[in-house]
């Protein structure tokens, strides 16, 4: 009885120290992380999937106003604008428009000025929303609102 009892505990013994049934870490091992696909698509992304609002994107993302809409439009709005990356202007992709002078807030308002439509020089409020993809504009020469827009907007990190 003695020699079977010192058996059954070495068997034990012996299965503690090789490891037996010690697989739970081989699966974490084997997961890999989540990447954040925001932070690695190329090119352009919706301006809602990068969780910003305007003040804090501007200083790592180029963010582009596209497929305007609106009365602005058909007083020659500047198409293909765009504000950042890195700095405080906004400005057309071409640069034939430039106001260094662009104020922001933490509101999402981005207010930029001389901007040049059929009615004249005007000073324009663009209105931005975290999480949401669209800004509204309205612009006004000698402080009377002559024109608004809708435009899209998307965000591209640099």
């Amino acid at each position: 009885m003695k020699k079977l009892l010192m058996i059954g505990l070495i068997v034990i013994n012996l299965m503690t120290v090789s490891g037996c049934g010690a697989s739970d870490n081989t699966a974490k091992e084997t997961e890999t992380p989540v990447a954040n696909t925001v932070e690695e698509s190329k090119g352009p992304v919706p301006f809602a999937d990068i969780d910003m609002d305007v003040m804090d994107a501007y200083s790592t993302y180029k963010i582009s106003f596209t497929q305007g809409e609106g009365t602005c439009m058909e007083q020659g709005f500047p198409v293909n604008l765009v504000y950042g990356p890195k700095n405080n202007i906004i400005k057309t992709e071409d640069e034939k428009y430039v106001e260094d002078m662009t104020a922001v807030d933490f509101t999402g308002t981005i207010r930029f000025d001389q901007v040049p439509l059929s009615t004249g020089g005007a000073a324009c409020v663009m209105k931005t929303v975290q999480g949401i993809n669209t800004a509204n504009m309205t612009c006004s020469v000698e402080e009377k609102e002559v024109c608004t827009a809708t435009f899209k907007l998307t965000a591209e990190k640099v």
